[in-house]
């Protein structure tokens, strides 16, 4: 069955157990972020503390920094199957490809077998659960160079609480990376001109959604069954979780 909507208790709770100094401020949706952000395997990255690969339109000269981390949300599912292909053939919505490389803290050295478990929803703003067949869900490695590439549908839009016509998440992808010797990283991959992206993103400061290192521009796909293509380089800082 499908993990969205979810209903206000969830909510409340998962925003209780992020490491939030004072309430969520759910009303007007807006969360000042004071602590840290929960990575793969437990650790926290202060606020601030971690910087974006400033890559693509959005900048003329890329910047070396570590890929910002964002929230984890509620929706992680454990398990995820090796698969490079999220969405089945059934699925709905606008088929998009995401490709990059996984690089270490120089920008410049490829992490091979670098290890991405994906997620997102679907093309109506849901998440779907392990007895759905870990739909929209996959894990993956990266080749000898870094490189990884996966299939799926675009992510929709959703209002933070449920029934609510307003305050609105932007299409996001999530992902955990990492590669032995590196900090694991969880974060958030958003998309150019979504007119929800922060200041209008309804998950406010948590998510950090205005990070131009992490959004990235979709243009038309030049083979194959996608109608979208997409480059997200992730870059990892040396040391451990």
């Amino acid at each position: 069955m499908a993990t969205r909507p979810w209903d206000r208790r969830e909510l409340l709770r998962w925003l209780s157990l992020s490491p939030l100094a004072g309430a969520a401020a759910v009303a007007g949706f807006g969360v000042d972020w004071r602590g840290g952000i929960r990575h793969a395997a437990g650790g926290t990255a202060p606020h601030g503390g971690t910087r974006g690969f400033r890559r693509g339109p959005l900048h003329d000269a890329p910047s070396c920094e570590p890929t910002t981390a964002d929230v984890e949300g509620p929706f992680y599912v454990a398990g995820a199957p090796s698969r490079t292909s999220l969405a089945g053939p059934d699925e709905p919505g606008d088929r998009i490809v995401i490709r990059g490389r996984v690089l270490g803290p120089d920008c410049r050295t490829p992490l091979p077998n670098a290890l991405l478990d994906v997620w997102q929803a679907d093309a109506e703003g849901s998440y779907h659960s392990a007895e759905e067949e870990y739909r929209l869900r996959g894990a993956l490695r990266t080749d000898r160079e870094g490189r990884y590439e996966f299939a799926s549908v675009m992510p929709g839009r959703y209002p933070l609480v449920p029934g609510s016509s307003t305050g609105f998440r932007p299409a996001h992808i999530h992902f955990t990376v990492g590669s032995p010797g590196h900090v694991p990283l969880t974060t958030q991959l958003y998309f150019e001109g979504d007119p929800f992206l922060a200041p209008k993103d309804a998950c406010g400061e948590m998510c950090r959604s205005d990070d131009p290192g992490r959004i990235i521009e979709l243009v038309k796909a030049d083979a194959g069954p996608a109608r979208f293509a997409g480059t997200f380089d992730i870059v990892l800082a040396q040391g451990r979780a």
